[in-house]
């Protein structure tokens, strides 16, 4: 398949909306690049705007069916996934390859997205009732502590003070710390999902082993819809930020070696099956799993620890607060009361 009608495109865009507002997310706007996604203006846009102008820029331009791919990649160059995937429509005539690229980032994005959300309900609950403990503190505790050191008339200690600024200040930071926790998981469900989160520790290693996975699939299904070799691989080369450089877009002339820009594996199954496309549909999906497995394996460890960890470093901050604020207002008195020099009575 060399190209596609404008009225095409067209149709594939309505159903890319169409599935949009029926909830499936798509990433039009950003490419994955080992492991770190490329921002870009499209970024801000909704999927409904970015579509539409392409629509409105494919009715009103006279182009033809063969010069669609490049002018598309011309007028759009903020939107490389987006122009990936209608090269890959034009270069194999399949929708459902298209629409599999666009969902690509948003679905090996999640994986990570989801693991740092359920690490952070275990902190989220804890806070809520440490919050609750130290309220039941300042309102009972603190202030009978208080009017014990008032009664004798000895000046209040620095952990005595502390209780009695927190019952003070209750309304303040009582107040806070829902409304924290509420901006908190908006920012999270809005801002903060659609982050890539690459500079946490081991996730850039999930998303490399990830892309590579993807590229393979992808090589083995276009290399089965009858796309030419050459074409297959430019479109599954992970490296590749656009299709610009893509002999049928009148770009610039790909590398004498293709295969040098694949991934180890995939150009081992590529060497190994000489392109034959019996030994490719057999080679090619191991590969596709074995770079899934290992995206899973080498970021097991690290995911499983990650509730674990934030746990103890939040977790062991509000115990110590909490510790710090019930216990050592006791101590003192405690401490004082068995003074030799006379405790509380010693005006």
């Amino acid at each position: 398949m060399e190209s596609i009608s404008k009225s095409a495109l067209i149709e594939f865009n309505e159903e890319v909306l169409s599935l949009s507002k029926a909830g499936i997310a798509f990433d039009l706007g950003k490419l994955e690049h080992l492991g770190q996604r490329v921002q870009n203006s499209a970024a801000s846009e909704t999927t409904e705007v970015f579509l539409g102008r392409v629509n409105a820029f494919l009715e009103s331009t006279k182009i033809s069916d063969q010069s669609i791919k490049q002018a598309i990649t011309e007028q759009f160059p903020e939107s490389p996934n987006y122009c990936r995937a209608v090269e890959i429509y034009t270069s194999t005539d399949s929708r459902s390859l298209a629409l599999e690229q666009l969902r690509f980032p948003i679905r090996i994005n999640s994986m990570v997205t989801t693991t740092i959300g359920n690490a952070l309900i275990y902190p989220s609950i804890l806070l809520v009732f440490v919050a609750l403990g130290f309220s039941v503190i300042c309102l009972f505790t603190g202030p009978t502590i208080t009017s014990l050191y008032d009664q004798v008339q000895q000046e209040r200690p620095f952990s005595v003070q502390i209780l009695d600024s927190g019952r003070r200040l209750l309304p303040a930071w009582g107040s806070a710390v829902p409304l924290f926790m509420v901006l908190f998981w908006v920012w999270w469900h809005r801002a903060g999902k659609s982050k890539s989160w690459t500079w946490l520790p081991g996730n850039s290693v999930y998303y490399q082993a990830a892309i590579k996975s993807h590229s393979a699939h992808l090589l083995g299904q276009l290399l089965s819809k009858g796309c030419p070799s050459e074409v297959a691989i430019h479109l599954a080369t992970p490296q590749q930020p656009t299709f610009a450089s893509h002999p049928d877009t009148g770009g610039k002339a790909m590398a004498a070696d293709p295969l040098a820009s694949l991934p180890p594996l995939m150009q081992w199954a590529m060497q190994r099956s000489d392109h034959k496309e019996k030994l490719l549909q057999d080679t090619l999906p191991v590969v596709s799993e074995i770079y899934a497995k290992t995206a899973v394996r080498q970021t097991r460890a690290w995911w499983s620890l990650l509730p674990t960890i934030i746990g103890i470093l939040l977790g062991g901050l509000v115990v110590f607060a909490y510790s710090f604020s019930l216990f050592a207002p006791v101590i003192q008195v405690l401490h004082d009361l068995a003074s030799p020099i006379g405790g509380l009575s010693d005006p």
